[in-house]
């Protein structure tokens, strides 16, 4: 469940922009929450706030035990922990169990955050998840939500999954992880002794049953027949018209779930009535919506990562911060001061010589070097430089 405050919050892009910046956004400290999503057996997923949104942390309940998946701030971050497989289905419980928690909807969204998009995740079944998600919160520019979504997509980073005897495990390819400078930070690697593979899997395996079991009691005699009959049309036809006559047939089978009554509404939301459906037939998780319902027209746009290098000893902070503040309303980017280099003059005084920034960009990068080239004008020292960092040792300089 989520507290009052949060469910307010939530609506709002001031915490999405501090939720998601490790407390950097313009929003005050609220207090510290506990938000639990079960999935039956004992078993949830449970995010923990700090007031300031600057380290938010996963956790697995297992009865009376808790396990640490992730945690994700500024400083020392393991974030890379939940597949998209598991937060879809355990979005799905938590609505069966509180409708004020639609789905996809501000749960899928704060978990999300420890949701890597990795190579071989099927974005037509993960991008309308969220686009439907972000639909719920109105109040977030269409531009920033795709700033969110962008900053999920791992896969120029090599993170990939793999099925072992232990359970799923996320590793990187190396001549990858070199290539674009990212590295992956996660408990849930191979070797790891820290990790709950066991309880995981668990959850995984309550939260199937909890969806059965709940629609199981609507599908039996003749009306629940209906129920199972008009399901596997709309599964088999990807076709949603039926929609009314699922409803009524729901109802008539005993159905008293309103989020399962609302999903299946006329106008509901494309996605949540996809989810339903699947439930219903027994299908995969997304065999539904990555065949077009509710699909969207969305496309990750290619990533680009620069490095700014400005001689001399001021520092770059407050035009890498206004350069950042720029791209991200721009919802094209974001920028950040990285390394510097410094050298004794010979007098035992220590001189910065040359500072350096890590600029991230999506898209058309002329259009984004020409957004930098604007807000620098005027503001860089003589010997500035911009490079396109290509590969490992890889770069191309970028006319200024």
């Amino acid at each position: 469940m989520l507290p009052d405050w949060l469910k307010a919050e939530s609506q709002t892009e001031d915490f999405w922009s501090t939720y998601n910046e490790f407390g950097g956004g313009r929003r005050e400290p609220a207090e510290e929450a506990k938000c639990r999503f079960n999935v039956g057996a004992g078993l949830a997923l449970q995010l923990c706030l700090d007031e300031y949104l600057s380290c938010p942390q996963l956790e697995l309940i297992r009865g009376g035990e808790s396990f640490r998946l992730g945690w994700d701030d500024a400083a020392h971050w393991f974030p890379h922990v939940l597949r998209w497989e598991e937060l879809d289905l355990v979005g799905r419980c938590a609505a069966l169990h509180d409708a004020r928690l639609p789905h996809p909807g501000v749960p899928l969204l704060l978990l999300a955050r420890f949701t890597p998009i990795c190579v071989g995740d099927d974005v037509s079944a993960v991008l309308p998840l969220l686009d439907s998600a972000w639909r719920q919160v109105p109040a977030v520019r269409p531009e920033a939500a795709t700033s969110h979504i962008e900053s999920l997509d791992h896969r120029s980073h090599g993170f990939v999954w793999s099925e072992t005897d232990r359970g799923h495990m996320i590793d990187q390819d190396e001549a990858t992880r070199r290539a674009q400078r990212f590295d992956l930070y996660s408990l849930r690697r191979n070797g790891s002794e820290d990790f709950p593979f066991e309880a995981m899997e668990q959850l995984r395996t309550s939260a199937r049953q909890t969806i059965a079991s709940t629609f199981g009691p609507w599908l039996e005699g003749d009306r629940g027949g209906e129920v199972a009959r008009l399901a596997e049309v709309a599964f088999t036809e990807a076709d949603l018209t039926i929609l009314p006559e699922l409803h009524t047939a729901l109802e008539q089978s005993g159905c008293t779930n309103s989020t399962v009554l609302d999903a299946c509404a006329a106008g509901a939301d494309p996605v949540a009535a996809a989810w339903v459906i699947e439930s219903i037939v027994g299908g995969d998780p997304g065999a539904l919506i990555r065949r077009g319902v509710g699909g969207t027209t969305r496309v990750i746009r290619t990533p680009h990562s620069l490095e700014l290098v400005l001689p001399g000893p001021s520092s770059p902070d407050w035009r890498v911060w206004g350069l950042d503040e720029r791209l991200r309303d721009l919802g094209i980017g974001s920028a950040s001061p990285s390394t510097s280099l410094s050298r004794d003059r010979g007098d035992g005084v220590i001189e910065v010589v040359e500072s350096q920034a890590s600029i991230k960009v999506r898209g058309d990068l002329g259009a984004a070097v020409a957004v930098i080239r604007e807000v620098l004008e005027g503001e860089v020292p003589e010997g500035t430089a911009l490079f396109e960092l290509r590969g490992d040792q890889d770069r191309r300089s970028v006319d200024l």
